[in-house]
């Protein structure tokens, strides 16, 4: 067997500073996660909880302006890291979730857009 196929139509962005809010069906609140990585298709991030895939989430992005993008995400994929070491503490998320983009509403697509726009921005700068 080959090795595997990727499947990602959008390039991905680190998100290491990107404020992500997290809201799953079962919680009344969002929960601060550790975002790993955004494309307008979908974001990766940390979290101590382990879910199911199919589980639908809501996503709540901080904009550069401080307003705040919602966008419903679909659980995809589930990697267990393991327990943390030095450099990622157990606090951090020892579960890697994919979340696909669900939302076609014209309001989380902008907001999405300018989250990506600034992190591509500050990408470059630093690369540079």
């Amino acid at each position: 067997m080959g090795p595997m196929q990727e499947r990602r139509r959008h390039p991905r962005l680190p998100a290491k500073d990107l404020r992500c809010e997290v809201r799953f069906p079962s919680w009344e609140v969002y929960r601060l996660v550790y975002a790993v990585n955004i494309s307008k298709g979908g974001i990766r991030f940390a979290h101590s909880r382990e879910l199911e895939v199919g589980e639908v989430v809501q996503i709540s992005l901080r904009l550069p302006d401080s307003s705040v993008a919602t966008i419903k995400g679909e659980v995809r994929n589930v990697e267990d890291t393991g327990p943390g070491d030095n450099t990622r503490p157990a606090e951090v998320g020892r579960y890697q979730i994919g979340a696909q983009f669900r939302d076609d509403d014209a309001n989380s697509a902008a907001g999405l857009a300018e989250v990506l726009k600034q992190l591509q921005r500050e990408f470059l700068m630093y690369r540079g």
